[in-house]
């Protein structure tokens, strides 16, 4: 019952992540719960084997909460939702790898359908936002260039999925999530932003990688050639991204020398990147110990300096729109280093296991853990992807779940198994 339990709880994260502000937080808590209960029932049986097998994962992800424990001595004040945040990478990651090793595989592959329901259902959501002048939706759970962020990556899983055989009629099984993958395209192209289209290409290429080998380069490139095509022309035939991607461009090049305090979009970004730099400059081991200070760092300390506009600190920017930048303002050189160690530790197993000598079950699982490693450490250069509670649980969730799906030696082969 546990078992099955917990495979259902992670098939509903993603569909709770694009449909609700405040229910994903309510899951996050409930599947660690639950995980402590199969463990226990489990009587722990496999921790020391986990653990001996992801310790570099889990000490990777420790590293961001002890920059926190050493800005908050420092500092002599805990820096409240950022240890939170650090501590829902570390416990989420953990739990998540401890308590899936006790679900058989065949069962926890199930959360495909989690995805498949997500792009199905923001489809819906962003149609019924933008009718009937296709404006530019206000879209639930997170912001439109998030939202465009976790619509590409779900529609990337979505196809990757077709991958797995998960029941006994396969070409119906395989249209239904071909078909979803492209509601999701299609409701990434609707929320007009930028940012998911950054992911485009990397999802292209895992696919690739996955579904065809070196005997098959041919139809590799000729795939790519197509998926590119198709890609380009969604992107070209919409009148707002197109419009976005020339003024991002322009916007980019004017934000120099007396204009680089330019209230645009891009140079607006370019500022609080530079006013972020400063900070942790100022404090390099430590920053300045609690991310809600960020906007008041501006306006005390960035904006006399002429870093940032009088724009930028009379508005509502507490964040400079990059991950890594962001830590590295919050809690220094630690606080950067534990977000690129939260991608690219992970990453690191995934692409070993999409490697052809690996059962195609377990590559099919590689392929969707890089999917989500590089696509966070790609959208997070031009947007806060953990800016929310809910996203730093998510990320570590998912990570998790793909690590013991891509281990060939947690695969069982039970009547009925997907062992190809």
């Amino acid at each position: 019952m546990l078992p099955s339990t917990l495979a259902f709880l992670i098939a509903l994260a993603p569909v709770l992540h694009i449909s609700s502000h405040n229910l994903p937080s309510i899951l996050f808590y409930i599947t660690l719960l639950v995980s402590l209960a199969l463990m226990g029932q489990q009587q722990l049986a496999n921790t020391g084997r986990v653990i001996h097998n992801y310790w570099p994962v889990m000490t990777a992800f420790s590293i961001l909460l002890l920059a926190v424990v050493n800005a908050a001595l420092h500092y002599g004040e805990w820096p409240g939702s950022n240890g939170e945040g650090a501590l829902r990478l570390l416990l989420g990651v953990s739990l998540t790898l401890l308590a899936c090793s006790y679900v058989p595989p065949q069962r926890l592959r199930w959360i495909a359908w989690g995805f498949v329901a997500a792009c199905t259902l923001a489809f819906a959501i962003v149609l019924w936002l933008t009718l009937p002048g296709f404006i530019r939706p206000e879209t639930p759970g997170n912001i439109p260039v998030a939202y465009s962020a976790f619509m590409a990556l779900f529609m990337a899983i979505a196809f990757l999925s077709i991958g797995w055989k998960l029941t006994s009629w396969p070409r119906l099984e395989m249209a239904i999530k071909a078909v979803a993958g492209v509601l999701g395209f299609a409701a990434l192209v609707m929320t007009q932003a930028r940012t998911g289209w950054l992911g485009i290409p990397l999802f292209i290429l895992i696919g690739i990688v996955l579904f065809f080998n070196a005997r098959n380069r041919n139809r590799a490139i000729l795939a790519a050639i197509i998926a590119t095509v198709i890609a380009a022309g969604a992107f070209l035939s919409s009148d707002v991204l197109r419009h976005k991607a020339v003024l991002a461009y322009t916007e980019a090049v004017e934000c120099t020398g007396e204009n680089s305090t330019q209230d645009t979009s891009i140079c607006i970004r370019f500022q609080m990147w530079r006013a972020a730099l400063d900070m942790a400059q100022q404090d390099p081991w430590t920053g300045i110990g609690d991310g809600g200070q960020f906007r008041e760092r501006m306006k005390e300390d960035s904006h006399p300096k002429g870093l940032v506009s009088d724009f930028v600190v009379t508005h509502y920017f507490g964040e400079p729109h990059n991950d890594i930048i962001f830590m590295l303002a919050t809690f220094g050189i630690p606080g950067a280093l534990g977000m690129l160690l939260i991608y690219l530790v992970p990453a690191w197993y995934f692409l070993r296991r999409l490697g052809h000598a690996h059962p195609q079950t377990c590559r099919v699982a590689a392929a969707m853990g890089l999917a989500v490693c590089l696509g966070f450490a790609l959208f997070g250069l031009t947007e806060l992807m953990f800016r929310r509670m809910n996203t730093l649980g998510f990320y570590a969730v998912m990570v998790g779940v793909f690590l013991i799906l891509s281990d060939p030696r947690y695969e069982r082969p039970t009547p009925g198994s997907l062992r190809r």
